[in-house]
This record gives C-alpha cells, structure tokens and sequence, in this order.
C-alpha cells in the first residue's frame, strides 16, 4: 500500500497535470502490429517483437516491442507510422513520450516527426540513449512538447525513421500522446477554395462554408474577408451570430470580378468578434471581354434559285459568349439590310 502514492506522483509527471490522454498505446503481445501501426519495411526496418521486453520505467506493458532491425543497405531509411484518427481537435498543449532502448552497438539516428496530412513531415528534436543497452523513457523522462501545429488535427499522424547500418538494434514501446481541453473557442473553416471563372462585373456560383467551433466554449463569431482582391468577394449570407462548442454554421460567399486574372483574397473567423481563430485562402479568375469578330463577303454566283453566301469568323465572343453562328438572308425587296430577328428574314445556323 505504501508503493501506490509514488506510482501515482511518477504517474502524474509523466502525463502532465491537467492533460487528457489521447493516445495510450504498446504493441501487444504478438509479433503482429496493433491496429494503426505500419512498417514501410518489416524484414529490414521495423517489426513487431516479443524479445527484449520493455521494464524499469514506469508502467512498462512487458510485452511485445516495435524494433528497428537496421539491416539491408546501409543508409537506407525505413519507417514505423502510427496512423489511426488520432484526434487533436479541441485540444492543445499536445505532449508525447515513449520508451525506448538501443543495443550498445546500435549507432544510427531515430529521428520523430508528426505529419497532419501524411505527406508533409515535421521532425521534433528530442534527446534519448542511443546505445545504453536498458530500457528508459525518452527525453529524460519528461514528455516532448509538440509545436501548435499539432493541435486540432482530425487525424494526426507520428513516426520513426532510422537509416540502416547493421550495427544493433533499436526498440520502442508505451507511446502515450495526450493534451489540454481547450477553454476557448476553435473555428475552422471548410469548404471550396476556388470559386472558378466569370466575366468580369459578372456574379460566379455563390459557394457554401462551413464554420466549425471545435473549443470548448462558445462563440460569437464574425466572419471578414481581407487580402489583395478582398473588394471582388462578398458574404452573402453570414454564419450564425453565435455557435457552441461542437456545433457549426454554413455561410455563404459570392466572386464577382473586377479585373481579368487570378483573384485572391483571404476569409479569416473570429470569435467574440474580434479575436482571429483561423484563416482560409480562396481564389477565382476575372475573365476580360472578347469581341466577336466577323467578316463577311458579297453573294456570289446568284440564280433564279440558289446564291453563294460566305464569310469569316476569326473570334468567338467571350463575356458575353457566342451563343450561335451562321447566316441571315431575305429578299432585297422585303429587307435589304437583314439581321437576326426582323421581318421576313431567314437564319441558317452553322
């Protein structure tokens, strides 16, 4: 009974107070990976063992172990992902620390990065015993503080990544991610970035936001726009004055186009009126006017029944656009100066 107040001290450093745990997770007992976890490379890189099983720090699972083989060609990378909708939304202050214990021959780096969208990598600077040959918890014992770009990722992801060497082993187990509730509203907005082309002073397709509060408390929000072509946009139907924690609201915005070529402008929410909470690029070309352009020949090879007409059209319109084309022609006694619509002349489409 005396043991249980240290272990829950050591307990309390090691996740943080205040701090909600978002991922608590080891390897099982097998040799088969746990759902979420993926090796590019389990023969040379990193595969999942029940040798060497993690102890000393506390509250070490004993069981299976993630291990960096570090065989094959030298210099090769491979990596150990763990990708599983590990959620950050509403959450700051994300924190990580696992265990870890290399072979004292082991000689390569392992490095730790985390990714928001599982293309783009960030690596995390972070100090560990490379060689001690014992289990131990990374950083000393006290969790990695992630940078904010972490927070409030639907799906965030983390790896490993070493090189090869053939020199020893590296092992990994007890990976605990977690983070503070937040306390303040979070917005985020969703929907299309480009709102296409139109002619210029002509209204696009209005397009439809979303404006999530994924905080932990309401908000009144303002929506505003800013950036180089601000002026060419317009929200037509505001999101609603106020939205509560978990809850969201559509909104409405319009591209019309006051010059030709790329329009950019930036929405950006903002909670209690005036504090920003997240931004959003959108974008729409400006389509400048083309004239038609048309010649046009005198008939030619007249009969009593038939007539040459032709003629040249060398631009289609544009803003606005051709809708048709083709020729007219009526009796030089009923209209002799014919055009599209008036009396007793005839249209042929081409």
């Amino acid at each position: 009974m005396k043991k249980l107040p240290l272990l829950l001290i050591l307990l309390m450093s090691w996740v943080g107070f205040g701090q909600v745990t978002l991922l608590n997770s080891n390897f099982g007992i097998t040799t088969t990976f746990p759902a979420g976890w993926i090796s590019s490379n389990s023969t040379s890189g990193w595969s999942c063992s029940t040798s060497s099983p993690s102890n000393v720090y506390t509250s070490f699972s004993a069981g299976a172990n993630a291990v960096f083989n570090g065989i094959g060609t030298n210099g090769i990378s491979h990596t150990l992902m763990y990708s599983n909708a590990l959620s950050t939304v509403g959450f700051t202050n994300i924190n990580i620390i696992w265990g870890g214990r290399g072979t004292t021959t082991y000689n390569s780096d392992i490095i730790f990065e985390w990714s928001s969208n599982g293309t783009n990598w960030n690596a995390v600077t972070y100090t560990y015993a490379k060689s001690s040959g014992a289990w131990a918890l990374i950083n000393n014992g006290t969790a990695i503080s992630l940078p904010v770009g972490t927070e409030n990722i639907l799906d965030l992801r983390i790896r490993w990544r070493s090189a090869s060497t053939n020199m020893g082993n590296y092992r990994i187990d007890d990976v605990i991610v977690t983070g503070t509730a937040s306390t303040t509203p979070i917005l985020n907005i969703t929907g299309a970035t480009n709102h296409g082309s139109s002619c210029l002073s002509t209204a696009a397709t209005v397009q439809n936001y979303t404006l999530t509060n994924s905080g932990t408390a309401a908000a009144n929000v303002v929506v505003a726009l800013s950036g180089t072509n601000a002026a060419d946009y317009t929200i037509v139907t505001p999101p609603n004055a106020t939205i509560a924690a978990g809850a969201s609201s559509t909104f409405q915005v319009r591209f019309t186009p006051s010059a030709g070529g790329t329009r950019d402008a930036i929405l950006t929410s903002n909670y209690n009126t005036s504090t920003p909470s997240g931004t959003f690029n959108i974008s729409g070309s400006g389509i400048t006017a083309v004239s038609q352009a048309v010649t046009t020949n005198a008939v030619t090879a007249i009969t009593t029944s038939s007539a040459s007409l032709n003629g040249n059209l060398t631009t289609v319109g544009v803003c606005p656009a051709s809708t048709e084309k083709g020729f007219v022609l009526s009796l030089t006694s009923d209209n002799n100066n014919p055009t599209v619509g008036a009396a007793n002349v005839t249209k042929n489409m081409v």
